[in-house]
């Protein structure tokens, strides 16, 4: 379980809430290299796989280098969204993941 120290807690109550904010990526495209995949649970305790992307190309030149993330839950309704994220990398869907890592892939944002 990780835990501030109290040096550190205070400095964090006393910080502005304003710097580091960023407005959200507008609606479009953005070309983005796969950084990981986590095999995690939901909140409702079902597999599920959490794809973590950072843009390469998107509306605007600040856009290079922020996260996308897509979480893909594994559950029998839930396939068709898997399929949507291995289609999009040409691959099928028995491709290990890992060998993902590094490759670029389309993203819309909406």
């Amino acid at each position: 379980m990780a835990k501030l120290s109290n040096e550190a807690a205070k400095q964090v109550a006393a910080a502005d809430t304003s710097g580091g904010s960023r407005e959200p990526l507008a609606e479009g495209k953005y070309r983005c290299r796969l950084l990981d995949v986590e095999s995690t649970k939901s909140k409702a305790g079902n597999p599920m796989w959490v794809w973590k992307f950072e843009v390469e190309v998107g509306q605007n030149p600040s856009d290079a280098g922020r996260w996308l993330w897509e979480r893909t839950a594994i559950q029998e309704n839930t396939m068709w969204k898997i399929r949507q994220v291995f289609d999009a990398f040409g691959v099928p869907a028995d491709t290990d993941t890992d060998d993902l890592i590094g490759t670029t892939v389309d993203l819309m944002v909406g």
